[in-house]
């Protein structure tokens, strides 16, 4: 990530409009292991970037974070992972950021209460540089006072709590965290607290049938895999 400004310091905020990434499409692939904060910080920050010109920016560092880290939680078992980067916000309003994780460890296969982790990261507003990532906040999703979970919906025609994080951003309005879901499609709004308080409509189309039966199984969970270690920067 390359930054553009005269003040030599490090910065908490989110210089997101000064912020560039990749100047060779070919490292954008060769760099998107989820336990590697900078290319999943390109991805939030690239469309601002795009309309700037892809040779005035470069790679600058990058920041390796443990796939077995604990987040702030404090559970454990398969729920203590410090999983992110199923998708990445900078709230700008409030200086915040957030790493979104999947559905878990085991790709679907294991009991997961999916959550959100809030971040603090030193940008350099000289070199660009990133440095001093620190988790501050877990955010557990929850329905009723029961945890969403990333197992597949029990019942393939109704979502209930099942939910495999995908998008994220802060509602600009009220500060709510919206939240989209890939076994749906879904839409869900979480208040602070990560209680859901709204479900949005999904246009009909997207709705995912088997026949003329809506069935949110029609594409089976895979295999767990020998070693669930092995899946832990996917979280």
């Amino acid at each position: 990530m390359g930054v553009r400004s005269g003040a030599a310091v490090a910065d908490r905020s989110c210089p997101v409009r000064k912020l560039g990434f990749f100047n060779n499409p070919s490292l954008q692939t060769a760099m998107t292991p989820t336990s590697t904060l900078t290319a999943a910080a390109a991805l939030v920050l690239a469309l601002p970037v795009l309309a700037q010109s892809v040779s005035s920016v470069s790679f600058v560092n990058g920041l390796v974070l443990p796939g077995d880290a604990a987040d702030r939680s404090g559970d454990s078992g398969v729920n203590y992972r410090n999983g992110y980067f199923s998708d990445l916000y900078c709230d700008r309003a409030r200086n915040e950021w957030w790493g979104l994780s999947d559905r878990g460890p085991g790709g679907g296969t294991l009991a997961y209460e999916t959550r959100v982790q809030r971040f603090t990261l030193d940008v350099n507003l000289t070199t660009g540089a990133i440095s001093n990532f620190q988790g501050t906040q877990t955010v557990k999703f929850s329905n009723g006072g029961s945890a969403m979970n990333g197992l597949p919906p029990s019942n393939p025609a109704l979502l209930g709590n099942a939910l495999e994080p995908e998008g994220f951003v802060v509602n600009p309005k009220n500060g709510n965290l919206l939240v989209s879901d890939e076994y749906g499609p879904s839409l869900n709004e979480f208040n602070r607290q990560g209680q859901r308080v709204k479900t949005y409509t999904v246009p009909a189309n997207l709705v995912p049938k088997v026949g003329a039966a809506t069935h949110y199984n029609a594409v089976p969970a895979p295999a767990l895999p020998v070693d669930p270690a092995a899946t832990a920067g996917r979280v």
